[in-house]
This record gives C-alpha cells, sequence and structure tokens, in this order.
C-alpha cells in the first residue's frame, strides 16, 4: 500500500532535517507531493508554514512529575495529553499485585484514570493505548478492566508481549495518549 512505501521510504530522518518536528514536515510535504504534484500543491491548499512554524512553539507543561523526578508521568502539549507507562503501583510507589494479574490490571487502570484526572481529562478523551504485557493471564483481566472504563469510540491500542518490564514483577504496563481540543 502507498503507507507501507511511505513507511518504508522515511524510516531514516535525513540529514536536513534537525529536529522530530522539521522531520514530520518533511515527511508529510514529500508524501504529498508524491500524492498530489508539485503543481496541485500550493500554501492555500495545504497548510505546510503551519505545519513547519508552529509545531516548535506548541506550549508544553509538565502536569505530574514521576516520583524519581527524572521524567514526566503526565504531559500536556496543545491540546494532547501524553502518558508515560503506567504500573502496578500504589499513589507511594508501592508495588501491588505479586502474582496477581487482576490486581495489577486494576491498578494499572486506576493509575491511568489518575493521571488523565490530573490533565483534567477522562478516559473518553484517550486516543491512543499501549500495553505492554509479560504473561498471557493478564490479558483477559486487563480487557476487562479496559472494556468497562473505555466507551465507543475506542481509541487505537497497540499490545505488545515483552519477555520482561523494568522489575520482573510487573506483568502490565500502559501508556496513553488523550487529546481534550473540540
Amino acid at each position: 500500500t502507498e503507507t507501507t512505501k511511505w513507511t518504508a521510504t522515511y524510516s531514516r530522518r535525513p540529514a536536513s532535517c534537525a529536529s522530530l518536528d522539521s522531520f514530520l514536515a518533511h515527511v508529510w510535504i514529500q508524501q504529498s507531493l508524491r500524492t498530489f504534484g508539485p503543481g496541485q500543491m500550493s500554501r492555500g491548499t495545504f497548510p505546510i508554514t503551519n505545519i513547519i512554524s508552529n509545531s516548535s512553539n506548541m506550549p508544553r507543561s509538565v502536569i505530574k512529575d514521576s516520583l524519581s523526578g527524572l521524567y514526566a508521568q503526565v504531559t500536556r502539549a496543545g491540546d494532547f495529553v501524553y502518558i508515560s507507562g503506567q504500573v502496578s503501583v500504589d499513589q507511594g510507589g508501592n508495588f501491588v499485585g505479586l502474582d496477581d494479574p487482576q490486581v495489577q490490571a486494576t491498578q494499572t487502570v486506576a493509575n491511568l484514570e489518575r493521571c488523565l484526572e490530573d490533565a483534567n481529562a477522562t478516559s473518553d478523551d484517550v486516543v491512543e493505548m499501549v500495553l505492554y504485557i509479560t504473561k498471557d493471564e493478564v490479558m483477559e483481566p486487563l480487557t476487562e478492566v479496559i472494556m468497562s472504563k473505555l466507551k465507543a469510540p475506542r481509541p487505537s491500542l497497540t499490545l505488545v508481549k515483552v519477555s520482561g518490564l523494568f522489575d520482573p514483577r510487573y506483568m502490565v504496563e500502559i501508556k496513553a495518549v488523550a487529546y481534550t481540543g473540540k
């Protein structure tokens, strides 16, 4: 498909693109040129200059730091809210649910909801989720918890089975992106 060719063609960032923002603008422009041709594109039709000029000026703010302070658990960039991977810990950072997939799934989703709340967002605002699991037995309870929290239209979701997370006791980690604009 066109998307497959595009992904393969632009899997490496050209040296002329110093930042991720300029790379994404470069890819968008090149894809548009390939699809529509140079004679069919104009500033009036495609907001190319807006992508290039506004993306680096997007206001960003940390909503919630991690307990360690090494990274942000919740970051807002414009109308988007980015939530770092959540795992099965209580509010004090203590592990919860040793060898219990139901407890880990429930606690992890509760942590995700708390992060959304901190950003004045809800599960209805989630547009993308990435789930990392280490054991198959966590899938059923995780699916039940997620399905009970997310209403249609549900977000895009990627499930990745990994050999382990940063602590071998963890069976699930969830990261998410929410959109709060209208």
